[in-house]
């Protein structure tokens, strides 16, 4: 054996095969805005905005559509429709994936968990509410909590947390007579910022006079 090949044995044997970086620590952060789309016969889609940051994801079944949990196919005026989601991947979703950036760098998805928590259900009307066959049942409340994973085209992985609130909107397609239901067409919920309250005056005079008293008893102990 020939000093070059050993030297090169011994190298690889103490350097080891080349492997992926380690998951960083996961990163927490409020979404702001966007949407998940729940849009019947068609991928789900989940675009949204976070602080330095945003993501465009969507999955999928082999026909190119994704049903969710919660789908039926017609309902009739009373019927109670809980919007609660719980959706995973890479499996069992034929096609899913997507991107998501934080500051300046891009991430290819590897993985995705979601869970969506609707807070009250969709009560189906009376059908004659409905307008040129559409019938959208809003207003209905929300908490979401996700986790996403990735990895840079520099090979870095990070791992973000999100959480979020909003309202969803529940589309119904209104079938005419002789057939008085109506069809599940997409389901949106729309992120929304969370607003600090502003003081009302009698906050700001109660923190004005604790201010003072933490002055006075700051001045008392220079003396």
């Amino acid at each position: 054996m020939t000093k070059c090949c050993f030297f090169g044995i011994v190298a690889i044997l103490f350097v080891g095969p080349t492997s992926p970086p380690a998951s960083a620590d996961p990163v927490t952060l409020q979404v702001t805005s966007g949407v998940l789309r729940y849009p019947i016969s068609n991928p789900a889609v989940l675009e949204i905005q976070f602080p330095n940051g945003s993501a465009d994801i969507s999955w999928s079944d082999e026909q190119d559509e994704w049903l969710p949990d919660f789908y039926e196919c017609c309902y009739a005026p009373g019927d109670r429709i809980n919007v609660s989601a719980d959706e995973s991947f890479p499996t069992p979703f034929y096609r899913a994936g997507g991107e998501f950036r934080l500051g300046s760098e891009v991430y290819s998805v590897t993985s995705l968990k979601l869970e969506v928590i609707a807070l009250r259900d969709a009560i189906v009307p009376s059908f004659e509410q409905a307008g040129g066959g559409w019938l959208p049942l809003t207003g209905i409340p929300f908490t979401f909590q996700g986790q996403v994973s990735g990895i840079s085209a520099a090979r870095r992985r990070l791992v973000l947390d999100l959480i979020g609130h909003g309202d969803a909107t529940v589309f119904l397609n209104v079938i005419r007579p002789p057939y008085p239901e109506a069809e599940l067409s997409e389901v949106n919920y729309r992120f929304e910022q969370t607003v600090s309250p502003v003081p009302e005056p009698g906050t700001w005079v109660l923190v004005a006079t604790g201010l003072g008293a933490v002055m006075r008893r700051m001045g008392k102990n220079r003396k």
